[in-house]
Protein backbone atom coordinates (compact mmCIF):
# COMPACT_ATOMS: atom_id res chain seq x y z
CA UNK A 1 0.00 0.00 0.00
CA UNK A 2 3.05 2.29 0.02
CA UNK A 3 2.35 3.59 -3.49
CA UNK A 4 -1.27 4.29 -2.63
CA UNK A 5 -0.39 6.20 0.55
CA UNK A 6 2.31 8.33 -1.06
CA UNK A 7 -0.16 9.68 -3.61
CA UNK A 8 -2.88 10.82 -1.18
CA UNK A 9 -2.98 14.20 0.61
CA UNK A 10 -4.28 14.04 4.16
CA UNK A 11 -5.58 16.69 6.52
CA UNK A 12 -5.70 15.59 10.14
CA UNK A 13 -7.89 16.90 12.89
CA UNK A 14 -10.68 18.26 10.72
CA UNK A 15 -14.11 17.15 9.66
CA UNK A 16 -13.27 18.19 6.13
CA UNK A 17 -10.71 17.11 3.57
CA UNK A 18 -8.93 19.97 1.82
CA UNK A 19 -7.03 18.65 -1.15
CA UNK A 20 -3.45 19.84 -1.25
CA UNK A 21 -3.52 21.57 -4.62
CA UNK A 22 -6.90 23.25 -4.08
CA UNK A 23 -7.01 24.82 -0.65
CA UNK A 24 -9.92 27.18 -1.20
CA UNK A 25 -13.13 26.65 0.80
CA UNK A 26 -15.01 25.72 -2.36
CA UNK A 27 -12.80 22.67 -2.78
CA UNK A 28 -13.52 21.08 0.57
CA UNK A 29 -14.90 17.58 0.85
CA UNK A 30 -17.19 16.51 3.63
CA UNK A 31 -16.00 13.28 5.22
CA UNK A 32 -17.01 11.39 8.33
CA UNK A 33 -13.66 11.62 10.12
CA UNK A 34 -10.64 13.88 9.97
CA UNK A 35 -8.80 11.70 7.46
CA UNK A 36 -9.70 10.14 4.18
CA UNK A 37 -8.07 7.94 1.57
CA UNK A 38 -8.79 6.24 -1.70
CA UNK A 39 -9.63 3.05 0.18
CA UNK A 40 -12.07 4.83 2.46
CA UNK A 41 -13.77 6.60 -0.42
CA UNK A 42 -13.91 3.36 -2.43
CA UNK A 43 -15.65 1.69 0.50
CA UNK A 44 -18.20 4.51 0.42
CA UNK A 45 -19.06 3.81 -3.20
CA UNK A 46 -16.68 6.10 -5.07
CA UNK A 47 -16.06 4.11 -8.27
CA UNK A 48 -13.15 6.29 -9.36
CA UNK A 49 -11.40 5.74 -6.03
CA UNK A 50 -11.91 2.00 -6.43
CA UNK A 51 -10.36 2.09 -9.90
CA UNK A 52 -7.39 4.09 -8.59
CA UNK A 53 -6.78 1.61 -5.77
CA UNK A 54 -7.12 -1.30 -8.21
CA UNK A 55 -4.58 0.30 -10.52
CA UNK A 56 -2.18 0.76 -7.61
CA UNK A 57 -2.58 -2.89 -6.61
CA UNK A 58 -1.82 -4.15 -10.11
CA UNK A 59 1.22 -1.90 -10.50
CA UNK A 60 2.59 -2.84 -7.09
CA UNK A 61 2.11 -6.55 -7.71
CA UNK A 62 4.18 -6.31 -10.90
CA UNK A 63 6.96 -4.46 -9.09
CA UNK A 64 6.96 -6.80 -6.10
CA UNK A 65 7.03 -9.91 -8.30
CA UNK A 66 9.86 -8.77 -10.59
CA UNK A 67 12.77 -9.63 -8.22
CA UNK A 68 11.25 -13.06 -7.58
CA UNK A 69 11.55 -13.84 -11.29
CA UNK A 70 15.16 -12.59 -11.46
CA UNK A 71 16.63 -14.24 -8.37
CA UNK A 72 16.34 -15.07 -4.69
CA UNK A 73 18.29 -12.30 -2.94
CA UNK A 74 16.20 -10.62 -0.23
CA UNK A 75 18.58 -7.64 -0.25
CA UNK A 76 18.08 -7.10 -3.99
CA UNK A 77 14.33 -7.46 -3.57
CA UNK A 78 14.21 -4.83 -0.82
CA UNK A 79 16.39 -2.39 -2.79
CA UNK A 80 14.35 -2.72 -5.98
CA UNK A 81 10.91 -2.54 -4.38
CA UNK A 82 11.89 0.39 -2.14
CA UNK A 83 13.33 2.46 -4.99
CA UNK A 84 10.32 1.76 -7.23
CA UNK A 85 7.56 2.35 -4.68
CA UNK A 86 9.14 5.13 -2.64
CA UNK A 87 10.90 7.14 -5.36
CA UNK A 88 9.89 6.34 -8.94
CA UNK A 89 6.14 5.91 -8.46
CA UNK A 90 5.67 9.10 -6.39
CA UNK A 91 7.68 11.01 -9.01
CA UNK A 92 5.43 9.54 -11.69
CA UNK A 93 2.39 10.68 -9.72
CA UNK A 94 3.73 14.23 -9.57
CA UNK A 95 4.52 14.11 -13.29
CA UNK A 96 0.99 12.98 -14.13
CA UNK A 97 -0.56 15.62 -11.88
CA UNK A 98 1.57 18.62 -12.88
CA UNK A 99 2.47 17.83 -16.50
CA UNK A 100 -0.14 15.44 -17.94
CA UNK A 101 -3.36 16.45 -16.18
CA UNK A 102 -2.12 19.83 -14.92
CA UNK A 103 -4.69 19.58 -12.17
CA UNK A 104 -5.17 17.80 -8.86
CA UNK A 105 -5.81 14.11 -9.53
CA UNK A 106 -7.19 13.62 -6.04
CA UNK A 107 -9.70 16.43 -6.56
CA UNK A 108 -10.94 14.74 -9.73
CA UNK A 109 -11.14 11.29 -8.11
CA UNK A 110 -12.29 12.01 -4.56
CA UNK A 111 -14.49 15.04 -5.19
CA UNK A 112 -15.83 14.58 -8.70
CA UNK A 113 -15.65 10.76 -8.90
CA UNK A 114 -13.83 11.08 -12.23
CA UNK A 115 -13.54 7.60 -13.71
CA UNK A 116 -11.53 9.04 -16.59
CA UNK A 117 -8.87 10.55 -14.32
CA UNK A 118 -8.63 7.32 -12.30
CA UNK A 119 -8.27 5.25 -15.47
CA UNK A 120 -5.57 7.54 -16.82
CA UNK A 121 -3.67 7.42 -13.52
CA UNK A 122 -3.93 3.63 -13.33
CA UNK A 123 -2.89 3.01 -16.94
CA UNK A 124 0.23 5.18 -16.68
CA UNK A 125 1.27 3.52 -13.43
CA UNK A 126 0.66 0.12 -15.01
CA UNK A 127 2.83 0.77 -18.07
CA UNK A 128 5.57 2.26 -15.86
CA UNK A 129 5.55 -0.88 -13.72
CA UNK A 130 5.85 -3.00 -16.87
CA UNK A 131 8.87 -0.92 -17.96
CA UNK A 132 10.50 -1.29 -14.54
CA UNK A 133 9.96 -5.04 -14.80
CA UNK A 134 11.46 -5.03 -18.29
CA UNK A 135 14.56 -3.16 -17.06
CA UNK A 136 15.23 -5.56 -14.17
CA UNK A 137 16.94 -8.55 -15.75
CA UNK A 138 19.75 -9.59 -13.39
CA UNK A 139 21.30 -9.16 -9.93
CA UNK A 140 24.89 -8.12 -9.27
CA UNK A 141 26.87 -10.01 -6.60
CA UNK A 142 28.26 -7.65 -3.95
CA UNK A 143 29.96 -10.29 -1.79
CA UNK A 144 33.68 -11.07 -1.65
CA UNK A 145 34.69 -7.64 -2.94
CA UNK A 146 32.72 -7.81 -6.18
CA UNK A 147 32.10 -4.38 -7.68
CA UNK A 148 28.63 -3.38 -8.82
CA UNK A 149 29.95 -1.98 -12.10
CA UNK A 150 31.35 -5.42 -13.04
CA UNK A 151 27.99 -7.07 -12.26
CA UNK A 152 28.80 -10.71 -11.56
CA UNK A 153 25.63 -12.80 -11.34
CA UNK A 154 25.40 -14.38 -7.85
CA UNK A 155 24.13 -17.57 -9.47
CA UNK A 156 21.33 -19.89 -8.48
CA UNK A 157 23.07 -22.57 -6.41
CA UNK A 158 22.83 -23.66 -2.80
CA UNK A 159 19.97 -24.07 -0.38
CA UNK A 160 16.97 -21.77 -0.27
CA UNK A 161 18.43 -20.04 2.77
CA UNK A 162 21.72 -19.40 0.98
CA UNK A 163 19.94 -18.06 -2.08
CA UNK A 164 17.78 -15.70 -0.02
CA UNK A 165 20.72 -14.52 2.04
CA UNK A 166 22.98 -13.50 -0.84
CA UNK A 167 24.13 -9.89 -0.80
CA UNK A 168 23.22 -8.58 -4.26
CA UNK A 169 21.78 -5.50 -5.94
CA UNK A 170 19.51 -5.16 -8.98
CA UNK A 171 21.30 -4.32 -12.22
CA UNK A 172 19.07 -1.34 -12.92
CA UNK A 173 21.13 1.58 -11.62
CA UNK A 174 22.68 2.64 -14.91
CA UNK A 175 22.31 5.32 -17.56
CA UNK A 176 20.40 2.98 -19.89
CA UNK A 177 17.59 2.57 -17.36
CA UNK A 178 17.43 6.32 -16.79
CA UNK A 179 17.16 6.93 -20.55
CA UNK A 180 14.33 4.41 -20.82
CA UNK A 181 12.35 5.98 -17.96
CA UNK A 182 12.81 9.51 -19.31
CA UNK A 183 11.77 8.32 -22.76
CA UNK A 184 8.58 6.81 -21.32
CA UNK A 185 7.72 10.14 -19.69
CA UNK A 186 8.34 11.88 -23.03
CA UNK A 187 6.17 9.36 -24.89
CA UNK A 188 3.33 9.98 -22.44
CA UNK A 189 3.34 13.73 -23.01
CA UNK A 190 3.72 13.29 -26.79
CA UNK A 191 0.67 11.00 -26.72
CA UNK A 192 -1.22 13.78 -24.98
CA UNK A 193 -0.05 16.22 -27.67
CA UNK A 194 -1.32 13.91 -30.42
CA UNK A 195 -4.66 13.73 -28.67
CA UNK A 196 -4.81 17.50 -28.37
CA UNK A 197 -4.30 17.81 -32.13
CA UNK A 198 -6.96 15.15 -32.72
CA UNK A 199 -9.58 17.45 -31.19
CA UNK A 200 -8.00 20.81 -31.95
CA UNK A 201 -7.91 20.22 -35.74
CA UNK A 202 -11.67 19.73 -35.92
CA UNK A 203 -13.63 22.50 -37.63
CA UNK A 204 -15.10 23.55 -34.30
CA UNK A 205 -11.96 22.88 -32.28
CA UNK A 206 -10.53 26.39 -32.08
CA UNK A 207 -11.46 26.80 -28.42
CA UNK A 208 -10.81 23.20 -27.36
CA UNK A 209 -8.84 22.64 -24.16
CA UNK A 210 -7.64 19.10 -23.51
CA UNK A 211 -6.57 19.98 -19.96
CA UNK A 212 -10.07 21.15 -19.11
CA UNK A 213 -11.70 18.15 -20.78
CA UNK A 214 -9.54 15.61 -18.96
CA UNK A 215 -10.74 16.87 -15.57
CA UNK A 216 -14.29 17.67 -16.65
CA UNK A 217 -16.57 15.66 -14.31
CA UNK A 218 -19.11 15.45 -17.14
CA UNK A 219 -16.72 13.78 -19.59
CA UNK A 220 -14.87 10.55 -18.79
CA UNK A 221 -14.64 9.33 -22.38
CA UNK A 222 -11.71 11.49 -23.51
CA UNK A 223 -9.56 10.56 -20.50
CA UNK A 224 -10.40 6.84 -20.86
CA UNK A 225 -9.46 6.90 -24.53
CA UNK A 226 -6.23 8.82 -23.85
CA UNK A 227 -5.37 6.37 -21.07
CA UNK A 228 -5.53 3.44 -23.49
CA UNK A 229 -3.66 5.34 -26.22
CA UNK A 230 -0.84 6.41 -23.88
CA UNK A 231 -0.66 2.87 -22.48
CA UNK A 232 -0.29 1.45 -25.99
CA UNK A 233 2.42 3.98 -26.83
CA UNK A 234 4.20 3.13 -23.58
CA UNK A 235 4.20 -0.56 -24.47
CA UNK A 236 6.48 0.33 -27.40
CA UNK A 237 9.06 1.62 -24.91
CA UNK A 238 8.64 -1.54 -22.80
CA UNK A 239 9.37 -3.75 -25.80
CA UNK A 240 12.30 -1.75 -27.14
CA UNK A 241 13.92 -1.51 -23.68
CA UNK A 242 13.77 -5.23 -22.93
CA UNK A 243 17.20 -6.05 -24.36
CA UNK A 244 19.47 -3.08 -23.50
CA UNK A 245 22.63 -2.49 -25.49
CA UNK A 246 25.75 -2.21 -23.30
CA UNK A 247 27.08 0.45 -25.67
CA UNK A 248 25.38 3.65 -24.47
CA UNK A 249 25.21 5.51 -27.83
CA UNK A 250 23.78 2.41 -29.53
CA UNK A 251 21.27 1.96 -26.72
CA UNK A 252 20.12 5.58 -26.96
CA UNK A 253 19.78 5.43 -30.75
CA UNK A 254 17.97 2.07 -30.68
CA UNK A 255 15.49 2.88 -27.94
CA UNK A 256 14.56 6.25 -29.48
CA UNK A 257 14.32 4.98 -33.07
CA UNK A 258 12.37 1.79 -32.36
CA UNK A 259 10.05 3.52 -29.90
CA UNK A 260 9.30 6.24 -32.45
CA UNK A 261 8.58 3.64 -35.12
CA UNK A 262 6.30 1.70 -32.78
CA UNK A 263 4.44 4.85 -31.74
CA UNK A 264 3.90 5.71 -35.40
CA UNK A 265 2.30 2.31 -35.99
CA UNK A 266 0.05 2.76 -32.94
CA UNK A 267 -1.07 6.09 -34.39
CA UNK A 268 -1.80 4.42 -37.75
CA UNK A 269 -3.80 1.78 -35.89
CA UNK A 270 -5.90 4.56 -34.37
CA UNK A 271 -6.68 5.78 -37.89
CA UNK A 272 -7.67 2.24 -38.88
CA UNK A 273 -10.02 2.18 -35.91
CA UNK A 274 -11.57 5.50 -36.98
CA UNK A 275 -11.85 4.82 -40.70
CA UNK A 276 -12.64 1.09 -40.86
CA UNK A 277 -13.80 -0.41 -37.56
CA UNK A 278 -16.08 2.55 -36.82
CA UNK A 279 -16.77 3.63 -40.40
CA UNK A 280 -19.46 6.27 -40.60
CA UNK A 281 -19.07 7.32 -36.97
CA UNK A 282 -16.84 10.18 -35.84
CA UNK A 283 -15.09 8.75 -32.81
CA UNK A 284 -13.67 12.15 -31.95
CA UNK A 285 -17.10 13.78 -31.90
CA UNK A 286 -18.55 10.91 -29.86
CA UNK A 287 -15.78 11.22 -27.28
CA UNK A 288 -16.62 14.89 -26.82
CA UNK A 289 -20.22 13.78 -26.19
CA UNK A 290 -18.90 11.55 -23.38
CA UNK A 291 -19.55 8.31 -25.26
CA UNK A 292 -17.59 5.96 -22.98
CA UNK A 293 -18.60 2.97 -25.10
CA UNK A 294 -16.60 4.34 -28.03
CA UNK A 295 -13.72 5.15 -25.67
CA UNK A 296 -13.60 1.60 -24.30
CA UNK A 297 -13.88 -0.02 -27.72
CA UNK A 298 -11.20 2.08 -29.40
CA UNK A 299 -9.12 1.74 -26.24
CA UNK A 300 -9.24 -2.02 -26.68
CA UNK A 301 -8.07 -1.54 -30.26
CA UNK A 302 -5.16 0.67 -29.13
CA UNK A 303 -4.04 -1.75 -26.42
CA UNK A 304 -4.29 -4.69 -28.83
CA UNK A 305 -1.95 -2.91 -31.23
CA UNK A 306 0.39 -1.96 -28.37
CA UNK A 307 0.63 -5.58 -27.20
CA UNK A 308 1.51 -6.74 -30.70
CA UNK A 309 4.15 -4.05 -31.15
CA UNK A 310 5.65 -4.74 -27.73
CA UNK A 311 6.16 -8.37 -28.77
CA UNK A 312 7.61 -7.31 -32.13
CA UNK A 313 10.04 -4.85 -30.54
CA UNK A 314 11.43 -7.28 -27.95
CA UNK A 315 15.15 -7.67 -28.49
CA UNK A 316 15.49 -4.73 -30.87
CA UNK A 317 17.77 -2.94 -28.40
CA UNK A 318 20.65 -5.20 -29.44
CA UNK A 319 20.56 -4.13 -33.10
CA UNK A 320 23.91 -2.76 -34.26
CA UNK A 321 24.19 -3.22 -38.02
CA UNK A 322 22.34 -1.95 -41.07
CA UNK A 323 21.16 -5.50 -41.73
CA UNK A 324 19.69 -5.68 -38.20
CA UNK A 325 17.73 -2.47 -38.71
CA UNK A 326 16.52 -3.44 -42.17
CA UNK A 327 15.39 -6.86 -41.00
CA UNK A 328 13.71 -5.34 -37.96
CA UNK A 329 11.79 -2.77 -40.01
CA UNK A 330 10.63 -5.43 -42.45
CA UNK A 331 9.55 -7.96 -39.82
CA UNK A 332 7.73 -5.41 -37.64
CA UNK A 333 5.95 -3.85 -40.63
CA UNK A 334 4.83 -7.20 -42.07
CA UNK A 335 3.53 -8.55 -38.78
CA UNK A 336 1.82 -5.25 -37.96
CA UNK A 337 -0.05 -5.42 -41.27
CA UNK A 338 -0.94 -9.10 -40.81
CA UNK A 339 -2.11 -8.54 -37.24
CA UNK A 340 -4.21 -5.53 -38.23
CA UNK A 341 -5.82 -7.65 -40.94
CA UNK A 342 -6.59 -10.43 -38.44
CA UNK A 343 -8.00 -7.98 -35.90
CA UNK A 344 -10.27 -6.41 -38.53
CA UNK A 345 -11.40 -9.81 -39.82
CA UNK A 346 -12.10 -10.96 -36.28
CA UNK A 347 -14.03 -7.78 -35.44
CA UNK A 348 -16.29 -8.16 -38.49
CA UNK A 349 -16.75 -11.89 -37.84
CA UNK A 350 -17.71 -11.03 -34.27
CA UNK A 351 -20.38 -8.72 -35.65
CA UNK A 352 -21.73 -11.56 -37.77
CA UNK A 353 -22.05 -14.04 -34.89
CA UNK A 354 -23.89 -11.58 -32.63
CA UNK A 355 -27.57 -10.82 -33.07
CA UNK A 356 -27.07 -7.09 -32.53
CA UNK A 357 -25.29 -4.43 -34.52
CA UNK A 358 -22.38 -3.54 -32.24
CA UNK A 359 -21.50 -0.61 -34.55
CA UNK A 360 -24.90 0.96 -33.88
CA UNK A 361 -24.80 0.08 -30.18
CA UNK A 362 -21.42 1.74 -29.77
CA UNK A 363 -22.60 4.86 -31.56
CA UNK A 364 -25.56 5.03 -29.17
CA UNK A 365 -23.28 4.76 -26.13
CA UNK A 366 -23.97 1.17 -25.07
CA UNK A 367 -21.08 0.58 -22.67
CA UNK A 368 -21.75 -3.16 -22.57
CA UNK A 369 -21.03 -3.38 -26.30
CA UNK A 370 -17.85 -1.37 -25.77
CA UNK A 371 -16.59 -3.69 -23.03
CA UNK A 372 -17.50 -6.77 -25.05
CA UNK A 373 -15.73 -5.69 -28.24
CA UNK A 374 -12.74 -3.98 -26.60
CA UNK A 375 -11.76 -6.80 -24.24
CA UNK A 376 -12.17 -9.40 -26.97
CA UNK A 377 -9.75 -7.49 -29.22
CA UNK A 378 -7.23 -7.40 -26.36
CA UNK A 379 -7.66 -11.14 -25.82
CA UNK A 380 -6.97 -11.85 -29.49
CA UNK A 381 -3.90 -9.61 -29.34
CA UNK A 382 -2.60 -11.61 -26.37
CA UNK A 383 -2.91 -14.79 -28.43
CA UNK A 384 -1.13 -13.23 -31.42
CA UNK A 385 1.61 -11.43 -29.49
CA UNK A 386 2.91 -14.44 -27.56
CA UNK A 387 4.44 -16.34 -30.51
CA UNK A 388 5.77 -13.05 -31.91
CA UNK A 389 8.07 -12.85 -28.89
CA UNK A 390 9.91 -15.99 -29.96
CA UNK A 391 9.36 -16.59 -33.70
CA UNK A 392 9.38 -14.55 -36.91
CA UNK A 393 7.67 -17.23 -38.98
CA UNK A 394 4.25 -16.67 -40.52
CA UNK A 395 3.94 -20.46 -40.83
CA UNK A 396 4.00 -20.68 -37.03
CA UNK A 397 2.15 -17.44 -36.34
CA UNK A 398 -0.93 -17.83 -38.56
CA UNK A 399 -2.17 -21.24 -37.28
CA UNK A 400 -1.77 -20.10 -33.67
CA UNK A 401 -3.69 -16.89 -34.36
CA UNK A 402 -6.51 -18.65 -36.22
CA UNK A 403 -6.89 -21.32 -33.53
CA UNK A 404 -6.87 -18.61 -30.87
CA UNK A 405 -9.57 -16.62 -32.68
CA UNK A 406 -11.75 -19.74 -32.94
CA UNK A 407 -11.20 -20.50 -29.26
CA UNK A 408 -12.36 -16.99 -28.34
CA UNK A 409 -15.53 -17.43 -30.37
CA UNK A 410 -16.21 -20.76 -28.66
CA UNK A 411 -15.63 -19.15 -25.25
CA UNK A 412 -18.38 -16.65 -26.02
CA UNK A 413 -20.82 -19.50 -26.61
CA UNK A 414 -19.72 -21.12 -23.33
CA UNK A 415 -20.29 -17.88 -21.42
CA UNK A 416 -23.71 -17.50 -23.05
CA UNK A 417 -24.90 -21.06 -22.42
CA UNK A 418 -23.24 -22.01 -19.12
CA UNK A 419 -22.09 -18.98 -17.10
CA UNK A 420 -24.98 -16.56 -17.61
CA UNK A 421 -28.37 -18.04 -16.72
CA UNK A 422 -31.54 -16.42 -17.98
CA UNK A 423 -31.45 -14.16 -21.00
CA UNK A 424 -28.90 -14.65 -23.77
CA UNK A 425 -25.66 -12.73 -23.72
CA UNK A 426 -26.75 -10.75 -26.78
CA UNK A 427 -29.95 -9.75 -24.99
CA UNK A 428 -27.98 -8.72 -21.90
CA UNK A 429 -25.73 -6.49 -24.01
CA UNK A 430 -28.24 -4.98 -26.44
CA UNK A 431 -31.45 -4.72 -24.43
CA UNK A 432 -30.34 -4.65 -20.80
CA UNK A 433 -27.05 -2.89 -21.55
CA UNK A 434 -25.56 -5.06 -18.84
CA UNK A 435 -21.88 -4.16 -18.87
CA UNK A 436 -21.32 -6.61 -16.00
CA UNK A 437 -22.26 -9.50 -18.28
CA UNK A 438 -20.03 -8.05 -21.02
CA UNK A 439 -17.18 -7.81 -18.53
CA UNK A 440 -17.61 -11.49 -17.64
CA UNK A 441 -17.41 -12.32 -21.34
CA UNK A 442 -14.26 -10.22 -21.68
CA UNK A 443 -12.53 -11.70 -18.63
CA UNK A 444 -13.26 -15.23 -19.83
CA UNK A 445 -11.80 -14.28 -23.23
CA UNK A 446 -8.63 -13.00 -21.55
CA UNK A 447 -8.38 -16.22 -19.56
CA UNK A 448 -8.79 -18.31 -22.69
CA UNK A 449 -6.02 -16.26 -24.34
CA UNK A 450 -3.61 -17.05 -21.51
CA UNK A 451 -4.52 -20.73 -21.69
CA UNK A 452 -3.88 -20.75 -25.44
CA UNK A 453 -0.44 -19.26 -24.82
CA UNK A 454 0.42 -22.14 -22.50
CA UNK A 455 0.26 -24.52 -25.46
CA UNK A 456 2.65 -22.53 -27.65
CA UNK A 457 6.06 -24.27 -27.63
CA UNK A 458 9.07 -22.06 -27.01
CA UNK A 459 12.62 -22.66 -28.26
CA UNK A 460 15.20 -23.62 -25.65
CA UNK A 461 14.49 -23.95 -21.94
CA UNK A 462 12.36 -21.07 -20.64
CA UNK A 463 13.34 -21.95 -17.05
CA UNK A 464 17.08 -21.33 -17.58
CA UNK A 465 17.44 -19.43 -20.85
CA UNK A 466 16.47 -15.88 -21.69
CA UNK A 467 14.92 -16.76 -25.03
CA UNK A 468 14.69 -13.16 -26.22
CA UNK A 469 17.86 -11.62 -24.82
CA UNK A 470 20.57 -14.33 -24.65
CA UNK A 471 22.96 -12.05 -22.73
CA UNK A 472 20.91 -12.80 -19.62
CA UNK A 473 20.95 -16.61 -19.89
CA UNK A 474 21.41 -18.39 -16.57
Amino acid sequence: MVDCVTSIPFVEGSSKLVLASDASPSDELKVVSGTTSLLLQAAKGNVAAGLAVGGDMVSMSIIIASPIIVGYSIVAWIIYVTVCLMIIMPLLFLYIEHVVLRSSIMTSILKYNSIGAATLLGSLKFVTALLLQSLYRANCDLEAGHEYSACIDPGDKGTIGQKLGRIAAPQVFNVQSLIDLVLLFIVIIVAKGVYYLRFRLRKDGANFSLDATLVDPKNDAVAVSLAAYAFAQGLCVVGAAYCPNPDLPFHFANIVAWTAFGCLLVYLASLVNDWILMHGVSNTAKLLENNVAIAVFEGGSFIACGLILRANLLGSGNDTTQADYGRGLGVISVFWLVCQGILLAFAYTYRLITSFDDHAELAEGNMAAGFSGGTTLIALALVMSYPLSYYISLIIFLPISIVGALALMVSRVVVDRLLLPGDSLDHEIKVDKNWGAALIEGMVALGVAWICNMFVPTPGNPMTDDLICPAYDS
